[in-house]
Parts: structure tokens; sequence; C-alpha cells
């Protein structure tokens, strides 16, 4: 479980952000059941400790921002472009 590399993605209207890519297992293993505790703790009114311990090891592990490798994202290191349901648009992902 680790960081694959930091990334820079300039969307079509020049808004930027910086992601750490991550692999997809690690999101299926690690972060999905930590998201799915976080909602269960809210949903039943848990203390906002645990909920935030929680957190706090997501953003440890990953940082707060990420994306994976089975990504439209990822994908669209290699094509420029980011398919969404949505629709498409051009975007640049450089690796930092």
């Amino acid at each position: 479980m680790r960081i694959k590399g930091k990334y820079q993605i300039t969307y079509q209207n020049g808004f930027k952000q910086e992601k750490y890519l991550i692999e997809h297992q690690d999101y299926l293993n690690v972060v999905k059941p930590l998201d799915s505790a976080i909602g269960y703790l809210e949903l039943f009114k848990k203390t906002e400790d645990d909920v935030n311990r929680i957190k706090t090891v997501l953003k440890e592990l990953f940082s707060a921002d990420y994306f994976t490798d089975e990504s439209p994202i990822f994908k669209a290191i290699k094509t420029g472009i980011l398919d969404l349901p949505l629709g498409k648009t051009n975007i640049k992902v450089i690796r930092l």
C-alpha cells in the first residue's frame, strides 16, 4: 500500500489540482472500507473523535486528494481526454 506518484491536473478552463496516484486495489481494500466505517459512525452518531481518527488514518496513508490506476484521470494521462458519464473534456496530467 503506497502512493505511486504525485500529479498535477490542468483542466480545460485552466483550473489546476494536485492529486496522488494510488493503486485501485488499495482503494478497494483500505480506503473504501474506512470510508464505509466513517459513514457508519456518522450515521449512528458516534463520537467525533472516532470519525476524526479514521479520517486521519486515511490522510496519513493516501493524502486527501487521490485517484486510482483504474480511474478516468489515470486513463487521461495518455489520452489527454477525461471521459466521464456526463461527457468528455480535455485535461493535461503531468507527474510532479
